[in-house]
């Protein structure tokens, strides 16, 4: 990971509830990557995390105001940084104390915060983006939705980290019959029924089983080993953001047939072996001519928008929001 003069020294306080605990150390695992990597990037930054994970609505939300008020007085922070709307509730019972301080407050919407259908949450996100001196969007339907209501909005989509790299780079690339589903089946909006069933048409035309692996509770070099092992990533999702499985499943050179959600076509567009189609029939038939061609990989090479993906550059772009707001 390459250091950068930071230029000026950075005090933030993180408030997110998508952080990893000890019963489920993966959840919002890639919050906790960015800030490793920004920590790397910028040796000098203070940064300070305060979970919003334990606990029921009332505990978690609305009794967190007074934990993140004796933070802020103790961490003297110039950034409450915001990930995920809901997380917002807690600072805003406290926004005269912020306001007072000259606190810059940036926040981060991951997707179902500001797209889902949740009431609640459809309205503290609202309340942010009113609030907010900087909205992120992690992918580009995010931002055009956030974009309407807070005029220094910004598009960083959650990055690769050089961990995942390192992890891709010494995994033995032996690339066996297996299909990649992406997320656990019981998440209803990955949508497992319609991946088994263009599966079974798959099967049918091939004349033989495949191997299904489940991407669940799975360590970034789990995830590696798997990328560099299986011949495809289907993804059925009704809905995505930005999803980091298929930035990651690039750099492992792992083809990605998928529905046309999000951010997914932006990611692909241009590669070979990756298909978009919301058709069952034309997904079957990707997957088998992947099956069946010779070079069973995503082509390689640092392209310009690849090394966009890096946390490196994503952190790299996120100092540039915190350095124009100080000296905004």
């Amino acid at each position: 990971m390459l250091k950068v003069s930071a230029g000026f020294e950075v005090r933030v306080l993180i408030l997110t509830n998508m952080f990893p605990t000890k019963t489920n150390p993966y959840w919002g695992i890639f919050v906790k990557e960015q800030i490793d990597s920004y920590k790397e990037c910028f040796p000098n930054a203070q940064i300070s995390v305060l979970q919003l994970t334990n606990g029921g609505l009332l505990r978690r939300y609305l009794l967190s105001s007074y934990r993140l008020l004796k933070r802020c007085i103790s961490a003297k922070p110039q950034f409450i940084h915001v990930h995920f709307g809901l997380s917002f509730l807690p600072l805003f019972f406290i926004m005269p104390y912020v306001r007072y301080k000259k606190i810059k407050i940036i926040v981060t919407f991951h997707g179902s915060d500001i797209l889902g259908n949740n009431r609640l949450s459809l309205l503290v996100s609202k309340l942010a983006l009113i609030c907010a001196d900087a909205v992120i969007g992690v992918s580009k339907q995010i931002f055009d939705r956030i974009s309407n209501y807070n005029n220094n909005a910004h598009y960083l989509p959650c990055g690769v980290t050089s961990q995942f790299i390192h992890f891709v780079n010494r995994a033995n690339d032996k690339r066996t019959d297996t299909i990649v589903f992406p997320s656990s089946p019981q998440r209803v909006e990955k949508n497992f029924p319609k991946f088994k069933r263009i599966i079974d048409r798959v099967e049918c035309r091939i004349g033989k089983k495949l191997t299904i692996a489940i991407m669940e509770s799975l360590s970034r070099e789990e995830v590696a080993n798997l990328f560099t092992n299986s011949v495809c990533l289907l993804m059925t999702s009704d809905y995505e953001g930005s999803p980091q499985v298929v930035k990651e499943a690039i750099f492992a050179g792992l083809p990605v047939v998928s529905t046309k959600v999000g951010d997914v076509p932006y990611l692909i567009e241009n590669r070979n072996n990756c298909f978009i189609s919301n058709n069952e029939q034309e997904l079957a038939e990707f997957i088998c001519l992947i099956l069946s061609s010779q070079t069973k990989t995503v082509e390689e090479g640092k392209s310009t928008k690849q090394y966009e993906l890096t946390n490196n550059h994503i952190c790299q772009q996120l100092h540039k929001v915190y350095k124009h707001l100080l000296s905004a």
